[in-house]
């Protein structure tokens, strides 16, 4: 990997990254005022007010270390029965939380908005757990290719900046590494070996010349290689931050694809394929080019770019911030303009009591890839999500029942059967 040349270019932007770290990170909010066609909004549907929020009842128990134990195979292959979808309410055009993370801590009392104390982290996974969730993978979100067992809500774990306390391994006396129980990749392998109900997998947003290190710890990037191998081998995915952590907003057409196209083969030669997944970017600072100057960029993103005589074509833009994406089956789903919720306290308060007492439409999956299951009629918040004809275009089955009887309704609209799964790269 040429790692030795790398290291110099590592010290010359530690300063750069720190500050980058410290002043935004990728925190500032997604230039909204910029966004056109933007589908999704930051409105709480009427008569959702959030209550009070009891954070004691989110608390886990701290874990005190990793078991080392493979997590076991869900089985996704139930489907739903009538009697299922009566009492599960299966509708597979709700929305899917996005949670976005960066830095952790052992410091209970230093949260900010970029910075989670590991501890919340362990309580975020157990109140996910307790309210029947199920992680998903970010491929399978922006490919439509959602296998949750019946009655689950997908979500999905991303993680900005490749930071060392998302994924820190420990020398032992011995010599040998473990993976440091208070690093969110520590966190998080216990927790799905010991729930292995709960779905595994999560998105991290990288940059190749942090590479799951810090300036205060830089020792964790001699690391990298067997941190990326890891990673791929254990059912996670690596994606696009940019090459730089280079702002959008306004920046040449040539730099722009250099960025995006430099982080992509950056991915395809050092992580392994399994892991991969450089079509999908977190966009620095939450900025996309600017509508009034860049138009070619934003259509970039949405239609493809060359770079190094190989076109690249986008499978997800993540914006930072700020609500629950749409189901990748709705009419409202832009693969440009894929929001997350950060999930720092503040935030979380807002949206977790929702998705307990029904104050937004959670995507609740019918045990089958292959269909799209919903009620009949849809909820009036769902209205205008229904698409029949890009339900049919994704090669998938609509299956509308009575929310009452849970019995098949009349009208439904039969698409060939089959997965769809679109295009990664096309090569020119």
């Amino acid at each position: 990997m040429k790692r030795q040349a790398q290291v110099g270019r590592m010290v010359a932007v530690a300063i750069l990254l720190l500050i980058v770290t410290v002043l935004s990170a990728c925190g500032g909010d997604t230039n909204d005022a910029n966004q056109e066609d933007l589908s999704a909004t930051n409105d709480v549907p009427s008569g959702t007010a959030t209550p009070g929020f009891d954070w004691n009842s989110l608390r886990a128990t701290p874990s005190s270390g990793l078991d080392g134990a493979p997590a076991a195979t869900p089985d996704t292959s139930q489907v739903t029965t009538p009697d299922q979808r009566r009492d599960g309410l299966s509708n597979e055009l709700g929305v899917i939380p996005i949670l976005q993370y960066h830095l952790f801590t052992t410091d209970s009392s230093a949260e900010d908005y970029l910075t989670r104390p590991i501890d919340d982290f362990r309580a975020d996974l157990q109140w996910l757990y307790d309210h029947n969730f199920y992680v998903i993978s970010m491929s399978d979100l922006v490919r439509d290719e959602i296998s949750a067992p019946a009655g689950k809500h997908p979500v999905v774990l991303s993680f900005d900046d490749s930071s060392a306390s998302q994924f820190r391994l420990i020398e032992q006396t011995d010599g040998s590494l473990v993976i440091d129980p208070n690093s969110a990749v520590g966190v998080m392998e216990l927790f799905f070996s010991t729930h292995p109900d709960f779905g595994r997998g999560a998105f991290f947003a990288i940059l190749n010349f942090n590479c799951f290190a810090n300036p205060t710890e830089p020792d964790q990037w001699q690391y990298c290689d067997r941190k990326a191998q890891w990673l791929a081998d254990n059912g996670y995915e690596i994606g696009n931050h940019t090459i730089d952590h280079q702002d959008l907003l306004d920046i040449g057409d040539d730099e722009f694809q250099r960025q995006l196209g430099e982080a992509w083969v950056w991915i395809e030669q050092n992580v392994p394929k399994a892991g991969q997944l450089p079509s999908v970017i977190a966009m620095p600072y939450g900025n996309y080019p600017d509508r009034d100057l860049h138009q070619a960029q934003r259509a970039m993103l949405r239609d493809g770019f060359m770079y190094q005589g190989e076109w690249h074509v986008m499978e997800g833009s993540l914006m930072v911030g700020s609500e629950p994406a749409p189901s990748p089956s709705s009419a409202t789903w832009d693969k440009v303009w894929i929001p997350r919720i950060q999930a720092f306290d503040d935030e979380l308060a807002r949206w977790l009591p929702m998705f307990e007492n029904g104050g937004v439409i959670l995507y609740t999956s019918d045990g089958n890839p292959d269909t799209v299951t919903i009620p009949d009629p849809l909820p009036t918040w769902l209205d205008g999500t229904l698409d029949l004809d890009l339900i049919a275009a994704s090669g998938k089955t609509l299956v509308q029942y009575d929310p009452g009887a849970g019995e098949p309704a009349g009208g439904a609209a039969d698409a060939p059967t089959g997965r769809h799964r679109r295009s990664t790269t096309l090569i020119s």
